[in-house]
């Protein structure tokens, strides 16, 4: 395996000694390799074997195979070999299998591989070096069976697998490196079996997953590095597994996306890095599952979640940093949303079209959290804002809202004294913006919540349960129904009156 990854350069030296590997791979000649810095300085060499083009053509017209590993490849091109062959530019090269591992191909143009189809004998490119101006497996059909990209180096200013069909069996380009410019995989197609793209260094420029196809397995991008170009995911589908972006750094580019079929599974972002490009889910789509992006960092990026159909599904953001952008979950359908923990110093739409549970509890509000309907009903049926420390705007209406009902379902889940708090806040926040009518309509309830939790919460369990019930009956007669704790005067008159 090459252990040198950060050469600009190389230089060649053929010799006519023979080569053997360990495993007995065995060439006529071999070719010393010098690794240099941008300034000529030799960093490393490496000692492969050495075929010439037409040797390689020839072998794969005896043997139906490609077998090169510990081999130095230059300008190798499946199109040159189909010319060569009087075949069409298109024409399907079947073959049995490829075996090339720890080799190094070389070409001042393209180095092509596309339309090529193997049987199932196996692909094995695994610590490959790829240097070049492209690298083409465009529309290949690869056989079933593991797919061994693992280790390379690919060193191109465009790698294109798009319209690629892997089939079944693992694919794993686990702790390859990529440099700078495009890399296509627009409407590649992975059948069942493990992806792995785990510590992955795509490097900088656009990364394309555009109506890409995952088959059923786990998909893992854990811990690997997208450079400033922009991540698209747009109309990529998933099957059942578990897919993992955990701890993934995504530059400072657009991440995309949008329309996304997770299928079923667990989807983790947790630990996640994003730049100053926009985030979008929008439309996204999980049957049932947990998207987890807990503990993420976003720099500037707006975060958008509209239109999401998680109504089967949880999301859950606690403790994210979401920087200096907005984030918005307009019109989603969501089972259970959770804000926990997190800082929320900017604009939040959570006008959602469903949400069974949403969960705002130690949180910091800083700007503006916007709850009220325009064009739809925001239906929430649990709110839970239990240690919240307002500092922002709440935009909620009172009935169309339903907040008080919002605020009770939470059940035992909450005291009567954190609910109290709850109303209280919100008390104060209609008040901040002249809603003073659904503000004392937020007062009474904190003030009934507050005398519950004298007769019901434990910290205030030291007296009978008997005194404390007749003392909650004697307020409830004569403070609030006689006049709704003084917030309705003509309640309080006719009271007096009597």
């Amino acid at each position: 395996m090459f252990m040198i990854s950060n050469y600009f350069s190389v230089r060649t030296q053929i010799m006519e000694k023979p080569f053997i590997d360990e495993s007995g791979n065995s060439y006529p000649r071999s070719v010393m390799l010098f690794f240099c810095d941008q300034f000529g300085k030799e960093l490393d060499n490496r000692v492969l074997g050495y075929l010439e083009l037409e040797e390689i053509y020839d072998r794969i017209d005896k043997t139906n195979e490609i077998s090169l590993t510990n081999c130095y490849v230059k300008g190798f091109s499946i199109t040159v070999f189909r010319r060569t062959r009087l075949l069409k530019k298109t024409d399907v090269v079947k073959i049995k299998s490829i075996q090339a591992r720890n080799a190094f191909f070389e070409s001042n143009f393209e180095i092509d591989f596309s339309y090529m189809e193997m049987d199932g004998g196996g692909v094995d490119f695994s610590g490959s070096h790829f240097y070049g101006n492209e690298l083409s497996f465009a529309s290949c059909n690869f056989g079933d069976g593991k797919k061994d990209f693992s280790y390379c180096n690919l060193k191109c200013s465009k790698v294109d697998f798009s319209n690629t069909k892997f089939n079944s069996g693992s694919v794993v380009f686990k702790n390859s490196t990529m440099s700078a410019g495009l890399k296509d995989f627009q409407y590649a197609h992975f059948g069942d079996g493990e992806v792995n793209f785990t510590n992955v260094d795509f490097g900088g420029g656009d990364v394309s997953f555009i109506n890409t196809v995952f088959g059923n397995g786990n998909v893992a991008f854990k811990i690997a590095r997208f450079g400033d170009g922009k991540v698209d995911f747009h109309y990529a589908k998933f099957g059942d597994g578990d897919i993992n972006f955990e701890r993934t750094d995504f530059g400072n580019g657009k991440v995309d996306f949008r329309m996304v079929e997770f299928h079923n599974g667990r989807v983790n972002f947790n630990r996640s890095v994003f730049g100053n490009g926009e985030i979008s889910f929008e439309g996204a789509e999980l049957k049932n599952g947990k998207f987890n992006m807990k503990k993420a960092e976003i720099a500037s990026g707006p975060l958008i979640f509209d239109l999401l159909e998680f109504e089967d599904s949880d999301l859950f953001l606690e403790k994210t940093m979401f920087g200096n952008g907005n984030t918005t979950f307009y019109n989603a359908k969501i089972n259970k949303l959770s804000l926990l923990g997190c800082n929320l110093d900017k604009y939040v739409d959570l006008r959602v079209n469903r949400c069974n549970y949403l969960d705002l509890s130690d949180t910091i509000v800083r700007d503006i959290i916007d709850f009220k309907p325009f064009d739809f009903d925001v239906n929430i049926r649990v709110l839970n804002m239990k240690g919240m420390r307002l500092l922002g705007t709440i935009y909620i209406d009172w009935e169309t809202n339903r907040l008080k009902e919002i605020i009770y379902n939470q059940g035992d889940e909450t005291t009567f004294q954190s609910k109290s708090d709850q109303f209280l806040m919100m008390k104060n926040c209609f008040n901040n913006i002249g809603q003073y009518e659904q503000g004392d309509k937020a007062y009474v309830e904190y003030m009934r919540c507050d005398s519950k939790s004298r007769v019901y919460d434990a910290h205030h369990q030291k007296s009978s349960l008997f005194l404390r019930k007749c003392v909650y009956w004697l307020k409830w007669l004569t403070i609030d129904q006689a006049g709704y704790y003084a917030t309705s005067p003509v309640r309080v008159l006719l009271a007096v009156g009597a």
